[in-house]
């Protein structure tokens, strides 16, 4: 496997990961935690707010250092930081760590997809399927509710046609760098 072939598996690997841990509290830990901590759904969303807002917010923060710094720099920096956040939060005992902890996963999150995004479309003249095959992650539709099949449908059909087009054209991923003038 070539060293850009590797990275892009990487990309998509990143941008599975950041969905998942942005949204696998709203999906599944929330739903734990009601009946552990004895506190409502409605009640827990105050605690996950902050991460979405890191999310949201530090995205532009993470692109201006990625453009002043470095890209591959702050894709490493988004593995290690989403990974240790999140295994922090498994250990969250109060609402106020999880909170914390949720946050900090929001910041990390918050690199992708300015950095990544634009490490997948780099150099390339042809950027519509090595996006479409970043937008698959891994597994289907990593963002979609998890109990709402009806929402990994479209997932499944995008992922089914980039899928066909890369049979169709294998090389497309291994293609040399093209300069942009």
């Amino acid at each position: 496997m070539q060293r850009r072939q590797v990275s892009f598996l990487f990309l998509n690997l990143g941008h599975f990961l950041d969905h998942l841990f942005m949204l696998i509290f709203a999906s599944v830990a929330a739903l734990r935690l009601t009946s552990e901590w004895g506190l409502s759904y409605a009640e827990l969303i105050p605690y996950a707010t902050p991460g979405f807002v890191a999310f949201g917010l530090c995205a532009v923060l993470a692109g201006w250092i990625a453009d002043k710094w470095s890209r591959p720099g702050m894709i490493v920096i988004f593995f290690i930081g989403i990974g240790a956040s999140s295994i922090l939060a498994g250990f969250a005992q109060t609402p106020l760590q999880i909170a914390f902890t949720l946050f900090l996963i929001g910041v990390f999150a918050a690199i992708y997809h300015p950095v990544g995004l634009a490490m997948v479309v780099h150099e390339r003249e042809r950027t519509g399927v090595p996006l479409a095959i970043n937008g698959i992650g891994l597994p289907p539709a990593p963002d979609a509710n998890l109990s709402n099949f009806e929402l990994r449908i479209p997932t499944r059909i995008d992922a089914a046609y980039g899928q066909i087009r890369l049979l169709e054209n294998p090389s497309a991923l291994a293609e040399p760098p093209q300069k942009d003038t």
